[in-house]
């Protein structure tokens, strides 16, 4: 393997591991609605590194770990104690937080740049192609020292991860049965937030103080627009930090630009995609979703005019065209969709001349809907003393969201009724049409 392809390899291994280092935790920022505390962190660290530097005139590990936590736990604290106790809003609090933390780093960045090996194009952008030139030596094999730290950061999360899995979901979706049932929800916060921290340290020189805040939170809000349970959360999340990275060096390589950069940009691309595309909370989803239960109404509105007209013999004086149905219920694309829908599925039927006639299938569906129907206009009237010739059309709402547990309550609340408020026969629960013809 050439040199050049190692070369290549070690950019995307460290990465890889910055991606899923604050991939693992920014699943629980975005589940704690906590993401802007993510960035703050990862700015605000700022200082405490170049404190550490300003200080040890080093770059060892530990002096970075220990100044950016305290930072960043400082910063957690003090946000926190603003908003409790000055009634600051939240959003607010964090912001005058890390902006004036991140400020504060920047000066002194620039003050100890003439006596300190510090580049702030380094903590504020990333290095991520340069890490394979400064390596350190493991077990005799030269690694990128950015490799090693971010690898360390990746066991530590995962550890962490695991040993408060349960802690940190349920103090995540229900802080107060947390706190009922003993779990101590001030210190999973602030293990979390040390965690933060450590991954800030570890992943700002190969992406950069300002960019790693991409890697903590769009691939656990994009994996939470695909998916509500847990663990596919969090397996989505380490999937959008690979394909990011690995998606964001080609693309960087070939436009020659950053390659910490491209990735974030990329991630942003995905969520932008997962926002339009995601089945349940995309808007396209959101959109499909409402088209359907809409046509849904609209062709149950269409069975219930047939039953209606065969019951009360009106189909000559209203005859069940193409036309008469859609214009019924509103005219326009969707009711034609529905009507479509409902010859598909075999609840009508088109007869030679046009006109349309309700199948067994759709007499059985329409017989429930009107029994519903008229059984909600009793309950309205004989509970809520509504008029009778005011029911009707929160009647026609509620009918379409009335499952049969539902119906069945109803029949016994109302101690089986024979007829609705307008003297209407109440059609019986057997299957297919109890009508005559």
């Amino acid at each position: 393997m050439s040199d050049e392809i190692i070369f290549h390899l070690w950019i995307i291994a460290a990465g890889l591991l910055a991606a899923w280092s604050c991939a693992l935790l920014g699943v629980f920022l975005v589940l704690r609605k906590m993401s802007l505390l993510g960035d703050a962190i990862s700015h605000a660290i700022l200082p405490g590194i170049a404190g550490a530097y300003l200080l040890t005139g080093t770059r060892d590990v530990l002096p970075m770990f220990f100044g950016a936590t305290c930072i960043g736990l400082l910063t957690a604290y003090i946000s926190q104690l603003l908003t409790r106790h000055c009634h600051v809003d939240r959003g607010a609090a964090l912001g005058v937080v890390f902006t004036t933390l991140f400020a504060l780093g920047v000066v002194m960045i620039r003050f100890a740049g003439d006596t300190v090996d510090l580049d702030p194009g380094c903590v504020l952008y990333g290095l991520l192609e340069l890490t394979p030139l400064d390596t350190v030596d493991v077990l005799g094999t030269e690694i990128p020292r950015a490799v090693v730290m971010l690898g360390a950061v990746l066991i530590l999360n995962l550890l962490f991860i695991t040993a408060f899995f349960k802690e940190l979901t349920v103090t995540s979706f229900d802080p107060a049965f947390a706190a009922a049932v003993g779990i101590s929800v001030t210190i999973v916060h602030y293990l979390l937030m040390s965690s933060v921290a450590i991954t800030s340290v570890g992943a700002f020189e190969s992406v950069g103080s300002i960019l790693v805040v991409a890697m903590f939170i769009v691939p656990g809000a994009v994996a939470r627009l695909w998916s509500d349970r847990m663990g596919v959360t969090i397996v989505g999340a380490l999937c959008v930090a690979t394909l990011s990275t690995l998606l964001g060096y080609q693309l960087a390589v070939y436009f020659n630009t950053s390659v910490a950069g491209m990735m974030a940009t990329v991630a942003g691309g995905i969520f932008l995609l997962s926002a339009f595309l995601a089945p349940r909370y995309g808007l396209l989803g959101r959109l499909m979703q409402f088209v359907s239960l809409r046509i849904r109404i609209l062709s149950e509105d269409m069975l219930g005019l047939a039953y209606r007209c065969r019951e009360s013999n009106y189909r000559q004086a209203f005859p069940l065209s193409s036309r008469n149905l859609v214009s019924a219920v509103g005219g326009g694309i969707l009711p034609r969709l529905a009507l479509g829908a409902l010859v598909y599925g075999g609840d009508l039927s088109k007869r030679s001349d046009g006109v349309y006639e309700l199948t067994q299938r759709g007499s059985e569906r329409a017989q429930l809907l009107v029994r519903t129907h008229r059984l909600w206009e009793n309950y309205l009237v004989r509970f809520l003393n509504l008029k009778s010739d005011h029911v009707h059309d929160t009647a026609t709402k509620l009918e379409h969201f009335t499952s049969s547990e539902m119906e069945r309550m109803l029949t016994e609340r109302l101690e089986s009724p024979q007829y609705d408020p307008h003297g209407k026969a109440i059609p019986p629960v057997t299957k297919g049409p109890n009508v005559s013809e």
